[in-house]
């Protein structure tokens, strides 16, 4: 028991699980396992599978790419309180990304990756942490990486000029595909897996990235008030940097919404955390709204997004009129749209990026909002709310044709059920 203790007196010291009770962090050492490497001996080996994070408690590592080849190169060194393997929990594989040495005689703490996803879920703040270590090391191997890329580039053009363009290609080709996949994971493991399941109402979502991985995002969120928080956003551009600051988003909006304020007071508290950071000139538009169900009353504020589509029980069709707002992450008070609506038993809410509107073909005509309108006209009233979202991304494709996708594409639609 004793020795109990002192692990989780020394994981409390972490900044990672710093801010958990007491009796988490207990819970957490329960069910770990202690492990003792030798200088020299391996922690962890690139390329096996991953199910656990380990905490380093005592003792250096180096963090090494590519161990005993020619292209061996060591990214970094840690020390106590960091953890190791956390890229690996993030890979749809679940497979290591890097070596981990012992530089010394270290202690390392090993947490199963449910308990982690399980923490995760219960102290969304904790997605932040990790997230921002992901994005620092994602950075940092990037950084190296250039650099042996450099040293590379200079003996291949004294050697093998005739094939530095291919070898190039193929680095290229090699690192792009490690961002992706890692990047693929963050956005897995921060978006809802399934929509709702709710009394009296039914849900739908379609998201179709224009790159491996996008900058758009939705998520529905049960909050203790009975509540429904549902949002949709975009961030500018799309790739990496915007799949990065997607997962930021989500994040930020789960930790605003549980608090349970209006929607305008949880758009500006996102706000004022991006404008504190660097974000190299990105931003973020966002619809996000309260549902109660048992009115159907839906109260939301936007931020420079899309607005709302209703088709209420008679099948008629109407964009929801408001002011248009401000994205965020510009400026440090942005002007909010604020509104409300009443879901009529029979009528269906559509929630949409840009990527929908602005989709284009071959003659550079735009799909525009009166084409979403005649869409849901065509669709009737009798529609379900699968319907609409996988009927509209079929419209979309028809529309489009050979013309490569040029955004990221997302709608959700909320259908509130008939009564008899």
């Amino acid at each position: 028991m004793s020795e109990t203790i002192a692990l989780a007196r020394v994981l409390s010291q972490v900044p990672l699980f710093a801010s958990l009770p007491p009796d988490e962090i207990q819970s957490l050492v329960d069910g770990s396992h202690v492990r003792t490497k030798e200088a020299g001996e391996l922690v962890i080996r690139e390329g096996f599978h991953n199910d656990r994070l380990s905490v380093l408690l005592e003792g250096e590592v180096s963090v090494i790419k590519a161990l005993d080849t020619a292209d061996e190169r060591q990214l970094s060194l840690m020390g106590q309180g960091s953890f190791l393997g956390e890229m690996g929990l993030f890979n749809p594989d679940g497979l290591h990304t890097a070596s981990v040495r012992a530089n010394t005689r270290v202690t390392v703490l090993d947490l199963p990756r449910e308990d982690l996803y399980q923490l995760l879920h219960r102290y969304p703040s904790m997605s932040m942490e990790v997230i921002s270590t992901l994005t620092q090391r994602l950075k940092q191997s990037d950084n190296l990486t250039i650099i042996d890329l450099r040293e590379k580039n200079r003996l291949l053009r004294e050697a093998y000029r005739d094939l530095k363009d291919a070898q190039d290609q193929i680095v290229r080709q090699e690192r792009l595909e490690r961002e992706l996949e890692l990047a693929r994971g963050i956005q897995a493991s921060l978006l809802p897996t399934q929509v709702p399941s709710l009394q009296g109402y039914s849900f739908a979502s379609y998201m179709t990235p224009a790159s491996a991985v996008g900058g758009d995002f939705y998520d529905f969120m049960r909050l203790p008030t009975g509540q429904l928080g549902i949002g949709v956003g975009d961030v500018s551009d799309h790739g990496i940097a915007s799949a990065l600051l997607m997962a930021r988003a989500v994040t930020l909006l789960r930790v605003e919404a549980r608090h349970g304020p209006a929607p305008k007071e949880t758009l500006t508290a996102m706000n004022e955390d991006m404008m504190s950071r660097d974000h190299m000139g990105m931003f973020l538009t966002i619809l996000y709204g309260l549902l109660e169900p048992t009115t159907g009353l839906f109260q939301f504020a936007r931020a420079g997004h899309t607005t709302p589509i209703v088709m209420d029980p008679n099948g008629r069709v109407q964009q929801v009129q408001g002011g248009r707002g401000q994205p965020l992450g510009l400026v440090d008070e942005p002007q909010l749209d604020v509104g409300q609506l009443e879901l009529q038993p029979g009528a269906l809410l559509l929630l949409y990026t840009d990527g929908v509107t602005e989709t284009a073909n071959a003659a550079g005509e735009l799909f525009g909002t009166s084409r979403v309108l005649e869409f849901l006209e065509r669709a009737g009233p009798d529609a379900t709310a699968e319907d609409v979202c996988q009927g509209l991304h079929t419209a979309l494709q028809l529309f489009r044709g050979e013309v490569i996708q040029a955004d990221d594409v997302t709608s959700v639609a909320i259908r509130a059920d008939r009564r008899d």
